[in-house]
């Protein structure tokens, strides 16, 4: 039965993006006019990418070697500047060596899409490995990204990352409700805020949100990262800060040690905010009791301490 219906909400999504494309032109922007219709080229290519497969590797190079033959697969140019542009006299700046050298672009368009993916989704890994100690995205979501971006390029890809995590909030909690797992892999997010770029490209791109008015100057670009990355890293230490509090849930029977990642001079025992993030601790909590022994949900009288810890600590955090 499972398996029935995995095929036919496939099929659904095939149908329906294949409508999106061809009839709602949700793909169709005024910077990308290609030479061959989009039923004969582009779509296909999507749909490819949108097939639930093993096909991380061999997809990436499908991306590459498709891009570089045809030279009008992208969704947007690599470069595209409207500062210049006067509605109804002037158009967006498009670099001439686009123009006269479509399959070189294709080449540089789909490389920027995968160096963009695979890169921004590695350091979210290394960031995530300093800070909690352990790494919130697995190796797989990286060539996961590294293959959406070789197909849909480092705009869309950048829109993917943005959209991941609202989309892993709606898909979590719809699976809290429905099966009441509490942890699903980042992946599905990711793959679901891909296809959901390329359903809205148009509508993010010039009819609604305009998202090409920070793509075409690059200082708001970097802003934007930069910007991103320190939301992340305040998030992250929030997480550890919430994570190394020595308080339990009532009725919880998990371990609650503090789960500090380096010693910190603010302690009395720079050994206890040294703990490693294990299944089984054999560390003592602040209120002097092992770590598996169950308490009431109640602050320990180290609370303060634990966050003084926290915070002195992740002042070095990165200089290892």
């Amino acid at each position: 039965m499972w398996h029935i219906a995995a095929t036919l909400g496939l099929g659904g999504l095939f149908l329906g993006f294949s409508w999106l494309v061809l009839q709602a032109t949700c793909q169709s922007v005024h910077e990308v006019r290609p030479d061959v219709p989009l039923l004969y080229l582009r779509l296909p290519f999507h749909l490819t990418l949108i097939f639930p497969d093993e096909v991380i590797y061999s997809g990436i190079v499908i991306a590459l070697v498709a891009s570089v033959t045809s030279g009008d697969l992208q969704m947007m140019h690599l470069w595209v500047n409207w500062d210049d542009a006067v509605p109804g006299l002037r158009g967006p700046l498009i670099p001439d060596w686009i123009k006269g050298y479509h399959r070189l672009h294709g080449l540089a368009w789909s490389t920027a899409g995968l160096l963009t993916g695979a890169s921004l989704t590695w350091l979210v890994r290394w960031v995530s490995h300093r800070i909690l100690g352990y790494p919130a995205l697995g190796f797989g979501d990286v060539t996961l990204m590294a293959m959406v971006g070789a197909f849909i390029g480092w705009q869309a890809t950048l829109c993917v990352l943005a959209i991941s995590p609202l989309a892993g909030i709606i898909i979590g909690m719809l699976v809290r409700l429905l099966t009441g797992r509490n942890f699903v892999a980042f992946g599905p997010y990711l793959a679901s805020s891909a296809v959901l770029v390329m359903a809205a490209w148009r509508w993010l791109w010039a009819d609604l949100l305009t998202v090409r008015d920070i793509f075409s100057h690059w200082p708001s670009v970097v802003g934007l990262i930069a910007f991103s990355f320190a939301v992340l890293c305040g998030l992250l230490f929030l997480l550890r800060i919430f994570r190394a509090l020595p308080t339990e849930r009532l009725g919880d029977r998990r371990p609650a040690c503090l789960m500090l990642l380096r010693s910190c001079p603010a302690c009395d025992d720079g050994a206890r905010a040294a703990w490693r993030i294990r299944r089984r601790c054999r560390c003592l909590r602040d209120d002097g009791r092992p770590c598996g022994t169950p308490t009431p949900w109640q602050p320990s009288p180290g609370l303060l301490r634990s966050l003084r810890c926290e915070i002195q600590s992740a002042c070095c955090i990165f200089r290892r």
